[in-house]
C-alpha cells in the first residue's frame, strides 16, 4: 500500500494541522519561558539552593499531578479541557508578569510557577489523546514521527531564541512571550471540531469522588493487562531513572572534559536534539507502519540506546563522542516516537489519558531524583563509570521489561484482545 505524502495528510486535515500549529507555538514559547526562568532564577537568587528550588518548582508540581488527571481527561471534552486550562495559564503567566515587573515577592513567584507547572500534567495527555481522535490509524506513524521532527526543531531553535529575548528584552519580556503562547494554542484550539465521544461503562455517567476512583482504577488495570501498555510504561520508568542522571553527564562531558572549551555544552544539547530529529523521521517513515514492526523497533532501540551511551561516556576524544552521542539520540528519538505511537494505537481510547498520563507522571518523577543522584554520581565516581552504570541498570530493567511483557504476549494480538476484553 503506498503512503500519502506527508504534506498532503497536513493539507487535507485541517483540525490535526490547527493542533499542530498551536502545539508547536505554545512549544517554543515553553522554551522561552525555561530560559527566562533560569535566567530569573540566576539573577534574583544567586544562591545555589534558590535557583535549585526554583527550578524545583517548575517541574515537580506536574510530575506529582499527572498520574491524577488521567480520569478527568477521559472524562471531559479535551478540546475544551485545553481551551481552559491554556486560558488559565495565559492568566497566571500575566499575573507572574506583574508581580516580576512591578515588585520581586519570592513567595508568591514560587506559587505562581508551581501553578504554571501543573497546566502540562492536563494539557500534555490531552493533546496525545485528541490526536488519536483527529488522525486516521494508517497516518498515525507520520504524524507521530513529523512531531517529534517538530519537537528538535523546536529544542535547538528554542533555546537560542529564549537567550536572545531575555538578553535583547528583559525577563519580563520572555513572561509575557509565555503568556501569548498559552493563548495562540487556546485560540488555535477552538478551531478544533469537538470529537466524537467513545463509548464509556455506566458508571462514568456518576459524578464526584466515587466515579473518580473508579476511572483510576480502571485505568490502573488497562496498564496491567496491556503488553504493549506495560512495555512502555516500563521502558519509561527504566529511562526515568537514569535519565536526569544522564542530562547531568551531558552537561558535566561537554563543560570541558573533552578539552571543548565553553562551545561543548552547546554542541553536546544540539547534538542531542538533532539525533532526536532524525530519530523521529526515521521512526515514523520506516518503523511505524506495523504494530509488531514497531514493538521489536522500540525494543532494540532502548537497548542499542543503553550501549551507545556507554561509549559515549567512555569516550575520550571529542570526535568519537559526538558520533555516539548523536547514534544515541537517534536511537531515543526512535523510542520516544514509538512509545507515543504503540499507546494511541493499541490503547482503547477512553483509556488513553490514564494511560498517557500515568506514563508522563512516573516518568518525570524519576527524572527529577535522577538529577540529585547524577550531581552526586559525577562527583564520586566520575564520568566515564557513572555513564556505564546507567546504561547497564537502564539495560537491565530494559531486559527485565521485555522478558515480563513477551510472557503476557507482546507479539500476540489476540491475547493483548483477550486481556483487554477480560477487563472493559
Amino acid at each position: 500500500m503506498t503512503k500519502t505524502p506527508l504534506y498532503l495528510v497536513l493539507k487535507n486535515n485541517i483540525p490535526y494541522r490547527n493542533l499542530w500549529i498551536g502545539t508547536t507555538g505554545r512549544s517554543l514559547g515553553g522554551w522561552i519561558y525555561r530560559i527566562t526562568l533560569i535566567t530569573y532564577a540566576v539573577r534574583t537568587l544567586p544562591q545555589g539552593v534558590g535557583i535549585a528550588w526554583i527550578l524545583l518548582a517548575s517541574g515537580l508540581p506536574a510530575v506529582i499531578l499527572a498520574p491524577w488527571t488521567g480520569p478527568l481527561i477521559d472524562r471531559f471534552d479535551k478540546r475544551l479541557l485545553l481551551i481552559m486550562v491554556n486560558l488559565s495559564l495565559a492568566t497566571l503567566t500575566l499575573i507572574l508578569f506583574a508581580i516580576v515587573h512591578l515588585r520581586h515577592v519570592v513567595v508568591l513567584d514560587f506559587i505562581m510557577i508551581a501553578l504554571l507547572s501543573s497546566g502540562s500534567a492536563f494539557t500534555n495527555p490531552a493533546r496525545t489523546a485528541l490526536t488519536t481522535q483527529l488522525v486516521s490509524r494508517e497516518h498515525l506513524p507520520n504524524m507521530r514521527g513529523f512531531e517529534v521532527v517538530t519537537s528538535g526543531v523546536i529544542m535547538v531553535m528554542g533555546a537560542l531564541i529564549g537567550g536572545f529575548i531575555v538578553t535583547l528584552a528583559s525577563v519580563s519580556t520572555g513572561f509575557l512571550l509565555t503568556a501569548l503562547s498559552y493563548l495562540w494554542y487556546a485560540l488555535w484550539s477552538v478551531t478544533l471540531p469537538q470529537p466524537a465521544r467513545a463509548d464509556h461503562p455506566d458508571h462514568r455517567r456518576e459524578k464526584g469522588l466515587l466515579a473518580y476512583l473508579k476511572d483510576l482504577r480502571e485505568g490502573l488495570r488497562i496498564a496491567w493487562v496491556n503488553p504493549v501498555a506495560m512495555l512502555v510504561l516500563g521502558l519509561g520508568i527504566s529511562w526515568g531513572i537514569i535519565g536526569g542522571s544522564y542530562y547531568v553527564l551531558l552537561s558535566y562531558v561537554g563543560s570541558g572534559a573533552l578539552t571543548a572549551n565553553g562551545t561543548g555544552i552547546g554542541l553536546f544539547y544540539a547534538l542531542d536534539g538533532v539525533g532526536y530529529m532524525i530519530g523521529g523521521g526515521v521512526a515514523g517513515q520506516w518503523f511505524g507502519t506495523h504494530d509488531k514492526t514497531s514493538r521489536m523497533a522500540m525494543i532494540a532501540a532502548y537497548l542499542l540506546q543503553s550501549v551507545f551511551l556507554v561509549f559515549f561516556a567512555r569516550s575520550s576524544h571529542l570526535d568519537m563522542a559526538i558520533v555516539w552521542l548523536l547514534v544515541m539520540r537517534i536511537a531515543s528519538g526512535i523510542v520516544v516516537t514509538l512509545d507515543g505511537l504503540m499507546l494511541q494505537r493499541n490503547v482503547p481510547q477512553q483509556y488513553q489519558g490514564r494511560i498517557i498520563s500515568l506514563h508522563d507522571g512516573l516518568y518525570g518523577l524519576l527524572m527529577q531524583g535522577s538529577y540529585l543522584i547524577g550531581g552526586w554520581g559525577i562527583m564520586v565516581l566520575g564520568a566515564p563509570m557513572l555513564g556505564t552504570i546507567l546504561a547497564a541498570l537502564s539495560a537491565i530493567i530494559g531486559i527485565v521489561v521485555v522478558v515480563i511483557v513477551l510472557r503476557m504476549g507482546l507479539f500476540r494480538d489476540t491475547a493483548i484482545d483477550n486481556r483487554l476484553n477480560r477487563q472493559i
